[in-house]
């Protein structure tokens, strides 16, 4: 008997596109498909609803030390391969970060504190992170087109999504981050470096220069915040570089900001406690995110001039 799979998103649709590699355009969200007599809504959070569409796996799960894996149609061969990765991803991140499990705030109806994975073979091409797991394409299944370096940028991109929501803790305080901030740090976590030299910063600002806000990473705070042009070309993607820069000066102590991921932790950890962002920013980071807005263009010509 199939389960349908039902998820509340936190990430959405557009983290496909940041990494999705060779032009391909995600597919449309398919219509709802009607549950088989019988089948069960899988709920993963108390507060949780169901959005469309709603996701089937055959109840086969694989479980790991940190992770539970399931699928619609994948091989079992490939299901006990997506487990290791993400235990693999999962660890670096935490090495990266110096981060604890004591550090993640799993809700009570998950079992054994475990992040769920959806490895999806052909019933939606995206690749989506949500409160406590993540929804990635199969590299069995038809929508994988033999980009092993992309995947894997996504599917540890999505992860760290997953590190900061269980940081974060609240469900209802995860969308308080900015939307550069975000991405920035999913980018970071899954050590997707874009931008490395002046002349790309000097490239972003000419090709911006009459969109509104400039190309400014900062401004980009809520999804509403990219410029028309942006959304309706689908290019928001082609920020993602520069939210990770951001976030990368912001962790380097010491040619960057000189604060560290103990400042961006205490960051998250505020607003899981319903600080608002602006003040959590400015507590942790020693600046107004207006401030650093304002001076982000030559914050980041000296970032990079070495």
């Amino acid at each position: 008997m199939k389960t349908t799979l039902s998820l509340t998103l936190i990430a959405l649709a557009l983290i496909f596109v940041q990494c999705s590699g060779k032009g391909q355009e995600p597919e449309p969200i398919p219509e709802e498909k009607e549950e088989e007599p019988g089948s069960v809504a899988q709920k993963f959070g108390g507060s949780w609803t169901s959005f469309r569409p709603s996701l089937f796996h055959d109840g086969a799960s694989v479980e790991g030390e940190n992770f539970i894996v399931y699928s619609d149609k994948s091989s079992q061969a490939w299901r006990e391969t997506i487990l290791g990765l993400a235990e693999e991803s999962f660890l670096d991140i935490k090495t990266n970060f110096g981060l604890e499990d004591s550090d993640f705030r799993f809700v009570s109806t998950q079992p054994n504190r475990k992040i769920h994975i959806l490895t999806n073979y052909d019933q939606y091409n995206r690749a989506e992170a949500y409160r406590d797991g993540l929804i990635m394409r199969s590299k069995d299944g038809p929508n994988f087109f033999g980009d092993h370096e992309t995947w894997h940028k996504v599917f540890q991109h999505e992860i760290t999504h997953v590190v900061e929501f269980l940081i974060i803790g609240i469900f209802d305080h995860s969308w308080a981050n900015a939307v550069w901030m975000r991405e920035g740090f999913a980018n970071y976590g899954a050590r997707n470096h874009r931008i490395q030299t002046v002349a790309q910063l000097a490239e972003w600002r000419e090709k911006m220069k009459a969109v509104e806000g400039g190309g400014n990473p900062i401004e980009i705070k809520l999804w509403g915040d990219f410029p028309a042009s942006v959304i309706s070309n689908n290019t928001t993607t082609e920020y993602y570089g520069f939210f990770e820069l951001a976030v990368r000066y912001l962790l380097d102590e010491e040619k960057g900001n000189g604060t560290s991921f103990e400042d961006l932790k205490a960051y998250f950890d505020d607003l899981g406690a319903g600080v608002d962002r602006d003040t959590a920013f400015r507590n942790h980071f020693g600046m107004t995110m207006t401030t650093f807005k304002n001076n982000f263009w030559a914050l980041m010509e000296r970032y990079l001039e070495d």
